[in-house]
């Protein structure tokens, strides 16, 4: 017989379960999406049969990858939502922004560029790369993963690169999952 001498945290009773879907990307959507970052030039495409996995019987999903160039420019769309962004600025070389300035210049560019449309927070500043990372949260927590947006900034303030892996595009709330209390799974 094992004896707890703690208490038990409390918990909720229900998480929300989420699902992320694919997102249905062409040609138009990421001719759009370049415009959006100014932007203009022919779309390629890039398939991955290498990568293809099944999703039913008989059915395989290879994946794609779209990108628009601009000169030294690019915007490329997977469809799973992640955009990579280079702005053909070189990047810091050693010299960087003070943090706080850095993080204020990658909101502004965040809101300006409408890339988030769940909450984020602020995760770290790399003063050596002068790059500034974001995480979303989802219902208030910070998602696992790889999940994140990274600006790399020149030392004038220029957003030089950025990676944004999310693709919460259709991320939503598929139900709730009920959950066993602590000293429900203690006693069992």
């Amino acid at each position: 017989e094992f004896i707890l001498q703690t208490e038990l945290p409390d918990a909720p009773q229900r998480v929300p379960v989420f699902q992320l879907n694919a997102m249905q990307v062409d040609v138009a959507t990421v001719r759009q999406l370049a415009e959006h970052f100014d932007v203009h030039g022919p779309v390629y495409l890039q398939h991955f049969p290498s990568m293809g996995m099944a999703v039913g019987e008989g059915s395989t999903y290879v994946p794609t990858m779209y990108t628009v160039f601009d000169g030294s420019r690019r915007v490329t769309l997977d469809d799973w939502g992640n955009i990579l962004y280079s702005s053909g600025i070189e990047p810091t070389n050693g010299k960087s922004l003070p943090s706080d300035q850095a993080v204020k210049i990658a909101k502004q560019f965040i809101e300006e560029h409408d890339l988030l449309s769940v909450a984020y927070r602020f995760e770290e500043y790399s003063e050596e790369s002068g790059s500034v990372t974001f995480i979303p949260l989802i219902d208030g927590r910070p998602a696992k993963g790889n999940q994140r947006i990274d600006l790399t900034l020149a030392p004038d303030g220029r957003v030089s690169n950025m990676t944004y892996k999310f693709g919460y595009a259709n991320l939503g709330v598929t139900g709730k999952y009920p959950l066993r209390s602590a000293s429900d799974a203690w006693n069992a």
